[in-house]
């Protein structure tokens, strides 16, 4: 593959910061995709957030068709990625008729490769719990990510032992790699 600094290639996918004009392919991936943030509210907060440079929004094409995205969150809310200047990976997507191709892989690596050269050392993320997220989860743990050693969080925030917390979305466990 060739990496250029907004550009991922391969002979079959292209990978670039996603754009205003996007919108439409990013709301047709986050509703295919089957999550609740293919409202435009989400998408064009995403990319405000992208215009400021707090956030890089990829998206991904197959041919003529978008079929995946990632946002590379530089300023996450999660309390202890934020105090220890990591970026985090967010809302990874791909068009269920597209997985298990390798454009999850490549969107992490992505995101991965931009925050090594804008210099940060380390990456997180949070993945959700439930079956859901199984191949998100086995992909995380196979490209090297580990917990944080902080337990599980409920909307980026730390869940007590003993708590009570719906199984949704939200309950993620944050996981880190080394660059």
């Amino acid at each position: 593959y060739k990496h250029h600094k907004y550009v991922f290639m391969t002979d079959s996918f292209t990978i670039r910061a996603a754009l205003r004009d996007d919108l439409e392919h990013l709301r047709a991936i986050s509703t295919t995709a089957d999550t609740n943030k293919g409202d435009g509210d989400y998408l064009q907060r995403s990319l405000d957030e992208q215009d400021k440079g707090h956030r890089q929004y990829f998206i991904l094409r197959h041919g003529q068709e978008y079929v995946g995205s990632v946002i590379l969150n530089k300023a996450p809310r999660y309390k202890y990625f934020r105090h220890e200047n990591i970026p985090e990976i967010q809302d990874l997507l791909v068009m269920p008729d597209h997985r298990r191709r390798g454009y999850g892989y490549a969107l992490v690596a992505h995101c991965e490769d931009t925050a090594r050269q804008a210099g940060y050392n380390l990456m997180g993320l949070g993945v959700g719990l439930t079956a859901g997220f199984g191949a998100a989860q086995r992909l995380y743990v196979k490209m090297g990510y580990q917990p944080d050693g902080f337990g599980l969080v409920y909307d980026r925030r730390s869940v007590a032992a003993g708590s009570y917390v719906q199984a949704d979305d939200h309950l993620n466990l944050m996981m880190i790699k080394e660059l």
